[in-house]
């Protein structure tokens, strides 16, 4: 079924049992909480210093609260820049810097307004 631009895949049709697996969960949820730490950051004309500022801000801005991987780990969050910033999982493994972490998708950093 065609949406707009985009194909809709049923859940069943895309991953077997209509179950996502937990590092395409993790995926989506780096990528949306990127987006609403670059909200935060375009509203604020700064990006939160650290993970508890991050966390704070996204509840105060869009009431959302941070919530933890699939693997019972918070999603990470650096400050790069004034308006630069990064937020990633663990993965798996649950150890920061090893091939299994989860960053935010390239797809995603292309799809964000200039």
């Amino acid at each position: 079924q065609q949406v707009g631009e985009y194909e809709h895949v049923a859940q069943v049709q895309r991953f077997q049992g209509g179950i996502e697996p937990d590092d395409y969960k993790a995926q989506k949820l780096v990528n949306q909480l990127y987006n609403y730490c670059v909200g935060v950051c375009s509203a604020n004309m700064e990006c939160p210093a650290d993970l508890d500022t991050a966390k704070e801000s996204v509840r105060k801005q869009f009431g959302l609260f941070w919530p933890k991987d699939p693997w019972g780990n918070p999603y990470q969050y650096k400050k790069i820049d004034a308006q630069t910033c990064d937020v990633w999982s663990w993965g798996k493994d649950g150890k920061d810097g090893t091939a299994d972490d989860i960053h935010v998708s390239k797809a995603n950093l292309d799809d964000l307004p200039d």
